[in-house]
C-alpha cells in the first residue's frame, strides 16, 4: 500500500548484475534492491548485464503489482514475484533464492543461414503483456471439448543500440512471444 517507483538498474550496470530497484516515494522513501542473481560479478548471469525497463502486472485486479517483466543484456526475460505484502519476500519466481532462472532466454543464430542459435540476444525495451485468451481442444475429433489455455502472453524484441558499435551490427535480431 505504498507508492513506488520500479525501474531496472540499466543495461551495463556497474555491479553486472540485472537488478530491479524498487523505490518508495513515501514516509522514508526507502530503496527496495531485488537482485536477479547473488552471483559474483564476471560469472553467469552477472557478465556486462544490467535489467532494463520494466513491465508492471496486476494479475488479481487490486490495483497493485503482482508480477514484474523485464528483459536483460544477456537475452533473459526475468519474471519477479512482488505477491507478498512483505517487500522481504520479493523476488525472482522461477528456481529459489540461490539458482535463479529467467522465464526465458533469447539466443538467435549467427546469421539468417545458421542452423544453430550461439549469438545472446539482447532485451533493451520493456515486455508488452496480456492475457492469454487462447483455446485448445482437449478432447478427441468426435468429441471436441475446448479448454482455455490460461496465462499470460509475455512479447518483446531483441537488440541494442546503446554503444558505438551497436548500429553497426549484423547480428539477427528476434520478436518474441512467450507463454508464461
Amino acid at each position: 500500500n505504498r507508492w513506488a517507483v520500479v525501474l531496472g538498474n540499466g543495461i551495463n550496470s556497474a555491479n553486472q548484475r540485472p537488478v530491479l530497484i524498487v523505490q518508495y516515494l513515501d514516509g522514508t522513501r526507502g530503496l527496495k534492491l531485488v537482485p536477479a542473481t547473488n552471483e559474483p560479478a564476471g560469472t553467469g548471469y552477472a557478465v556486462d548485464n544490467g535489467l532494463a525497463s520494466p513491465r508492471l502486472v496486476d494479475l488479481n485486479g487490486d490495483s497493485r503489482p503482482d508480477v514484474v517483466y523485464a528483459g536483460d543484456n544477456l537475452g533473459n526475460m526475468w519474471k519477479f514475484d512482488l505477491t507478498s505484502a512483505d517487500d522481504s519476500q520479493w523476488k525472482v519466481a522461477f528456481g529459489g533464492a540461490t539458482a535463479a532462472k529467467p522465464l526465458f532466454t533469447a539466443r538467435g543464430p549467427a546469421s539468417l543461414s545458421s542452423t544453430t542459435r550461439p549469438k545472446v540476444q539482447p532485451i533493451t525495451a520493456a515486455p508488452t503483456v496480456r492475457a492469454n485468451d487462447r483455446m485448445m481442444n482437449v478432447g478427441t475429433a468426435a468429441k471436441p471439448i475446448l479448454r482455455a489455455v490460461g496465462g499470460t502472453m509475455v512479447a518483446f524484441g531483441t537488440g541494442r543500440n546503446l554503444a558505438l558499435n551497436d548500429a553497426e551490427s549484423m547480428d539477427v535480431q528476434t520478436l518474441y512471444s512467450v507463454l508464461d
